[in-house]
């Protein structure tokens, strides 16, 4: 790399959840000479670089932590010692590129307007739609400064096709590429038989129970409740008192805490992992429609069957399928899901093919692929940092 990078983000390490799994993962395949990460500390959580001899983390301000009262406030009072501070790191460490990843609009606007200040090439990097899953005061918003993002970009990075297509679609002349899911963790070699399965059948689902999954996550429940052959764990990063909330309790089911390094160990405890998607709920239908969730590709990874609760017009079942690397279940059904898993137990031919395919699908994702293409893209769009020109789409985005 002739310039060092600047890879910005809002969630980074030592969490071990969201974009920060991404950060982690992307940044182990670079050097401190290539990269610099940024992003906010949350409180309560300490941690070093990434992994050995990978990039040291900085962080721009420190929150209150997920949840507490005031946080959201408190993040946009900080802005302006964010700014100085990735200002500061951008000339410092004489970073030619800044990576910046969204969901989080704050960080967003760090990296525009930094670049701005600096000259710096602008890689915006999707992880979610932005315009098209807003309301109010926040939509108004991100109609002001999406548009100017894009502008002053180079290229910008989108998680999934759909995801490239939609944005594509809004800002025709702007260059986007699909930059996937980065994965560290190593395949298992191909199975040449269907896994011997338990009695009762040993489920997992894992990550956070939030928005875009908790319909389709409390069906997948429902149905493990009410029969005493199948055995639930969860692994989540969220507090036991919430999960419990939600209906996570009974004599099938169990809570564990993610734990860093030994979650894909935890998972490949399990006969099936559970993928659920929402099929209804707050979230918009274009984010449904068009996000990759990262537990995804730890599912591909992970060397057991997939039983994929989501939506069939959904990228991510279109996925899935195309690559019969998963079972889908599409519609909310408890019924249709009961039958699934059934399926899935009696058949090990079924078992041992989508395994197979998994583990091909899961070559694209790994850190490395991934660290490569980045390296690749970031050398072909090597032209002045104001970026192409673009007409934005007078279309409401969604």
């Amino acid at each position: 790399m002739k310039e060092r990078i600047l890879l910005l983000s809002w969630k980074v390490p030592p969490a071990t959840f969201g974009s920060a799994v991404i950060v982690a993962n992307l940044a182990s395949e670079f050097r401190g000479s290539e990269m610099v990460v940024a992003g906010e500390h949350i409180s309560g959580l300490n941690g070093g670089p990434c992994a050995p001899n990978a990039p040291d983390i900085s962080y721009l301000f420190s929150s209150l932590g997920p949840g507490r009262r005031g946080e959201r406030w408190w993040r946009w009072l900080n802005l302006p010692k964010a700014l100085w501070a990735a200002n500061r790191l951008v000339r410092q460490k004489k970073c030619g590129a800044i990576v910046v990843v969204f969901p989080d609009e704050l960080f967003l606007l760090v990296g525009y307007l930094v670049a701005r200040w600096n000259g710096t090439s602008l890689y915006p990097y999707y992880h979610n739609t932005y315009t098209g899953n807003r309301r109010g005061i926040a939509l108004a918003f991100a109609r002001w400064l999406e548009p100017r993002v894009i502008r002053r970009s180079v290229c910008v990075f989108a998680i999934s096709e759909a995801l490239r297509d939609i944005l594509a679609a809004q800002y025709p002349g702007a260059r986007f590429e699909v930059l996937r899911h980065p994965v560290t963790e190593g395949l298992p070699p191909a199975p040449k038989t269907g896994h011997l399965v338990h009695d009762p059948l040993r489920l997992v689902l894992f990550g956070n129970i939030n928005d875009t999954c908790q319909d389709a996550a409390v069906r997948l429940l429902r149905v493990v409740r009410s029969r005493p052959d199948l055995h639930l764990t969860l692994c989540s990063g969220q507090s036991a008192p919430y999960l419990v909330r939600l209906g996570f309790e009974g004599p099938n089911i169990r809570i564990l805490g993610i734990q860093g390094g030994k979650l894909m160990a935890q998972i490949r405890e399990a006969d099936v992992v559970l993928l659920p998607h929402g099929l209804k709920g707050p979230i918009a239908d274009i984010e449904i429609a068009t996000i990759f969730p990262t537990k995804t590709t730890e599912a591909l990874f992970s060397g057991r069957p997939i039983l994929a609760h989501a939506p069939a017009s959904s990228f991510l079942a279109q996925f899935l399928r195309a690559r019969d690397c998963a079972l889908v279940v599409g519609q909310p059904s408890e019924a249709a899901l009961s039958k699934a898993l059934d399926h899935m137990r009696d058949d090990p031919d079924l078992r041992l093919r989508l395994v197979r395919n998994a583990l091909t699908a899961a070559q694209g994702f790994r850190a490395k692929v991934v660290a490569t293409r980045l390296r690749g893209l970031l050398a072909d769009t090597n032209m002045p940092s104001h970026g192409g020109r673009f007409e934005p789409s007078r279309e409401r985005p969604g």
